[in-house]
């Protein structure tokens, strides 16, 4: 509840009792004023009482608007359940009255606690039209420390996203895990129950998703869905998760963050759309960020720019889950490379030993790909 809300909340409660005596204490009075009229005054006071009936009861309702009025400006913020929501239009209003900023590196998570992801032996399968099972994912192990950069590099079709998507429980469609084991914070994913599953996506494991226009709701203002995100996960009220959406598109390079928040997915450009798409896994203050392909279809500047917000935004204590089909775009910027193929890791290794001496041909031919790449750390 704001400042000031409970003496309106107050008010409002005195009112309601006060018009109902008053109500009480009119007709009382009217009574007692007929009781001591005589037969001409009674006919002529009878013949106006319609008149006065009208004028009480006018009084009270303004009494009871007043009441409405006040507790309305009493309302409580309820969090999560407070929508402003205007249908027709479906029109958002997300206002944001914070002047104040903050640079990239505060928002970073300030739990003590730290997600530690541990995959073992996972398969994920798909059917076939045959009715079998095709392996996307085969056998795979994976561990992600607090505080680590890492990527999962491989060409498209070699299961980098289906793993991630199976770190959170999100296997699409009629896909299945067929074994392995998945854990965050020790906490097995398998036996997690619905209310669990959620505070982990997006409360521990924040996700930057291949095409953001696809990942945003299109009828929704980008603002919003920042700030219920916020409000979703952090326990925020509105105001406060007003603020922290301003705080949070400025803090992804976004020089208007009013207007960005008061627009629809589909009136920003591509850069726009993904630095919103950080701003958003951010929003809930997970302490791993899966980022997939987060530089597909960006100019090579965006690009640039788009990589050095994730180094500046993680490392510690937020860990980093870089997907990528490029080794040109991971250079630099992880400590460690795993390389997939055909569902499996065929080489784990620092990155600068990796681009230094790779060991299997087919990383070999990805940096063969890349071109040449200067690794600087």
């Amino acid at each position: 509840m704001q400042f000031g809300q409970p003496l309106f909340l107050i008010i409002g409660l005195i009112l309601i009792p006060v018009g109902a005596l008053f109500l009480f204490w009119a007709r009382r009075k009217q009574h007692k004023s007929i009781n001591a009229l005589g037969n001409d005054e009674l006919i002529a006071r009878l013949s106006a009482d319609t008149n006065w009936r009208g004028r009480q009861w006018r009084t009270l309702l303004r009494l009871l608007a007043l009441t409405f009025l006040v507790i309305a400006l009493a309302r409580p913020q309820w969090g999560s359940e407070v929508r402003e929501i205007e249908q027709e239009g479906l029109q958002v209003m997300v206002a944001l009255d914070v002047s104040q900023s903050m640079l990239a590196e505060d928002i970073k998570p300030t739990r003590l606690d730290r997600a530690k992801l541990e995959i073992r032996d996972l398969t994920v399968e798909f059917p076939t039209p045959s009715g079998g099972w095709r392996r996307v994912v085969d056998d795979v192990s994976l561990e992600v420390a607090a505080s680590e950069r890492m990527a999962l590099v491989g060409e498209s079709g070699s299961g980098k996203s289906v793993l991630a998507l199976a770190a959170l429980g999100l296997v699409a469609g009629s896909g299945r895990i067929g074994s392995g084991r998945i854990t965050v914070d020790g906490h097995n994913l398998a036996e997690a129950d619905g209310d669990r599953l959620r505070k982990i996506r997006g409360g521990t494991i924040g996700v930057v998703f291949q095409e953001p226009a696809a990942a945003l709701n299109p009828v929704l203002k980008v603002g919003f869905q920042i700030a219920e995100t916020a409000m979703s996960h952090r326990r925020l009220d509105r105001n406060r998760a007003r603020a922290e959406t301003r705080t949070l598109l400025e803090s992804v390079a976004l020089e208007d963050a009013d207007h960005v928040a008061a627009a629809y997915p589909h009136q920003l450009s591509g850069g726009q759309l993904q630095r919103v798409m950080i701003a958003l896994a951010l929003a809930g203050s997970p302490r791993l960020l899966i980022a997939d392909e987060p530089t597909t279809a960006l100019d090579v500047l965006t690009q640039a720019q788009i990589l050095e917000l994730l180094r500046t935004l993680t490392g510690d204590p937020m860990a980093l889950i870089l997907i990528s089909h490029d080794l040109a775009v991971v250079s630099g910027l992880v400590d460690r490379v795993d390389v997939m193929y055909a569902g499996q890791i065929i080489e784990r290794a620092p990155t600068g030993e990796l681009f230094d001496r790779p060991l299997h041909p087919y990383t070999r031919q990805l940096l063969d790909a890349a071109g040449d790449v200067d690794y600087t750390r």
